[in-house]
């Protein structure tokens, strides 16, 4: 089931309405697959767009730009705009590029290296692995003692890239592929949260020359007090009061702020700030995924939780719900469904979107989000260059207390049908998309469940409405008469209309 919400986020995320200040905007922003990412480090001036105003997120990363994104994570842009040669760091690399400064510093400092004929090719591909051993260097490991270098460098590297979480919520890791450049971005934000390293224990060696030599020794956390932090600095990455240890980003970029919090429907999220300036606030994934109705014993059984565990919350449209009895209870009995049998205010049906997360502390919270339909009444184009502004007409099936609503939204047009989700909590729609449509004559129907079109048959949403014209909703369908179904991303039912016959045309002579 998990597939179901990631297919439903993908096309609800597509069209999102949570617009942030200091977030930078694509015109390919749906093609995305690390958004929160993209946007972060975006925002950042670490990795920037095309002139053509899109990022290109499939697009391969280059040795020269891998190169530019830890200088400008290590450094900050004005630095490394800053960064000039007198002399072409490699035979290919002329002094005048843009891309001579990062690339010589980053092989001064052991984070890159050229090839043995004395080049770099700096518009040549790099693996996943190779940008993760760049990214960390950055953090204070070094090639020599952690083995980056030889046969073996590429499992090395994976041993403390995985193990650390650098390649979190990547969706399919393959480290001997080019890397591309949302991947990048990814890994440079998950770099953001991790601690940067020194290394203690050192052994000293004696060269037959007489030089000292620093080998070996243990990688541990760099700390504040090691480099005479001061307490303010610390815990600007979601540790209350600070751990002591120096994270990447508190380090390199004083202003920006990661924390915890809940998204408009009370979800898990993680909120980016920078000098004060919101960039986003990003849902986490679920831990599980349904569609509707859902027995709560199921739910804990998928968690693979025991007796005695503590109870969920509950929220439907981002509002916390009364439970209706002891959920260890609830859990154990498998007749009762997370419906409107088990919460008070609100029944989760066929469509609601239903995620449920478990926190490290073996929390667990379940959240419903319905999915309605509405139709675009106006379309007002405005003159700020922002997204235009769209009113949408409810269905007869809406948010509680809404006649009309109105937010900003691209690609929607004057008469569309459209589906939304709408938090109760803050009175504002989270996100619009068209939906998609089918047509044909009704041949079958199972009352309060689906109807049948030819051969196909349809689910009814836990939202559906009908057109005015079928004024008594469900009791109005007639077989063979053809009608226009406008689907959720599920294939659920949630707007039902006639579809006029045509005129028959005039035979007279």
């Amino acid at each position: 089931m998990k597939r179901f919400l990631s297919l439903l986020l993908a096309s609800v995320l597509a069209f999102s309405l949570t617009l942030s200040a200091g977030a930078v905007r694509f015109a390919d922003d749906a093609e995305l697959n690390y958004n929160e990412a993209v946007e972060v480090i975006s925002a950042l001036g670490i990795v920037s767009g095309y002139a053509d105003g899109t990022f290109r997120p499939g697009g391969t990363l280059t040795r020269q730009a891998a190169a530019k994104i830890i200088c400008s994570m290590l450094l900050g842009n004005d630095s490394v705009s800053a960064l000039t040669v007198s002399e072409a760091p490699f035979k290919d690399v002329p002094a005048s590029s843009q891309f001579a400064g990062p690339i010589a510093y980053c092989a001064q400092h052991g984070i890159i290296s050229g090839y043995d004929d004395g080049t770099f090719r700096p518009t040549g591909t790099l693996t996943g692995y190779a940008f993760l051993k760049m990214l960390l260097c950055a953090l204070g490991y070094e090639s020599e003692v952690e083995g980056f270098t030889g046969r073996n460098w590429s499992v090395n590297v994976a041993k403390i890239a995985v193990g650390s979480g650098m390649v979190n919520g990547v969706k399919s890791f393959y480290g001997n592929q080019n890397a591309t450049r949302e991947e990048a971005c990814l890994y440079a934000l998950n770099t953001l949260k991790m601690d940067l390293i020194k290394y203690e224990n050192r052994t000293s060696l004696v060269t037959s020359g007489g030089a000292p030599v620093i080998t070996g020794g243990t990688a541990v956390p760099l700390t504040w007090a090691a480099i005479g932090g001061s307490a303010a600095a610390d815990g600007h990455f979601d540790r209350a009061g600070g751990d002591g240890t120096v994270q990447f980003g508190e380090r390199y970029f004083p202003k920006l702020v990661w924390e915890d919090t809940m998204d408009d429907f009370a979800c898990p999220a993680s909120r980016w700030t920078n000098q004060s300036r919101q960039i986003g606030v990003y849902t986490k994934a679920p831990t599980l995924s349904y569609s509707g109705s859902v027995a709560m014993n199921k739910i804990y059984k998928d968690l693979g939780m025991q007796d005695g565990d503590s109870h969920a919350d509950i929220y439907i449209n981002g509002v916390k719900q009364s439970v209706s009895g002891n959920l260890d209870a609830v859990r154990r009995s498998n007749e009762v469904q997370l419906s409107a049998d088990a919460v008070s205010g609100g029944k989760i049906g066929p469509g609601t979107m239903v995620s449920v997360y478990l926190d490290d502390n073996n929390q667990v919270s379940i959240n419903a989000v319905s999915v309605y339909a509405g139709k675009v009444s106006a379309v007002k184009v405005n003159t700020d260059g922002s997204a235009p502004t769209v009113t949408i007409s409810p269905f007869d099936k809406k948010p509680a207390g809404v006649t009309t609503l109105s937010t900003e939204a691209t690609g929607l047009a004057s008469g569309g049908v459209v589906g939304y989700t709408y938090s109760d909590a803050t009175k504002k729609i989270d996100a619009v998309w068209l939906l998609k449509s089918a047509e044909g004559k009704l041949s079958r129907r199972v009352v309060t469940e689906s109807m049948t079109l030819g051969e196909t048959v349809y689910p009814y949403g836990e939202e559906l409405s009908f057109d005015a014209a079928l004024r008594s909703g469900e009791n109005s369908l007639t077989s063979g008469t053809t009608y226009r179904i406008y689907l959720d991303d599920t294939g659920y039912v949630l707007y039902i209309e006639p579809v006029a016959e045509a005129a028959k045309a005039d035979t007279k002579t």
